[in-house]
């Protein structure tokens, strides 16, 4: 699945309990794409007024979303315009490393991104 299928998918979910502002699902980067955030939760498109959420999508066959995945997401979640108070999330097709389990409020797996499409 592919970046704009899962935020696709995210915007069939929200808003929700955990995000009752978002209500529009995107991404941000700057003009030299670095840093890239591939998933923004907001209020209005396409400038957010209210960023509720930022998050990495890591689609990997093997590898879980780690430590490292979750250093680069708030590394580059500091920099996102409006997303100070945002919190973090994650998508990948495995669980989460216990390293990097508690730094998101929240992660959906491959089961939580197709239920949206039910």
């Amino acid at each position: 699945m592919g970046l704009n299928g899962v935020r696709e998918s995210l915007a069939r979910r929200v808003p929700d309990g955990l995000f009752p502002e978002a209500t529009e699902v995107g991404g941000w980067w700057n003009r030299r794409n670095n840093p890239e955030a591939g998933l923004i939760g907001a209020d209005t498109q396409p400038v957010a007024r209210r960023v509720a959420f930022v998050g990495s999508v890591k689609w990997r066959d093997e590898t879980p979303f780690g430590a490292t995945d979750l250093a680069e997401l708030v590394a580059s979640a500091q920099q996102v315009p409006g997303a100070q108070d945002a919190v973090l999330v994650a998508v990948s097709r495995r669980p989460p490393t216990r390293a990097a389990a508690e730094g998101p409020a929240a992660h959906w797996g491959p089961e939580a991104v197709i239920a949206a499409w039910r």
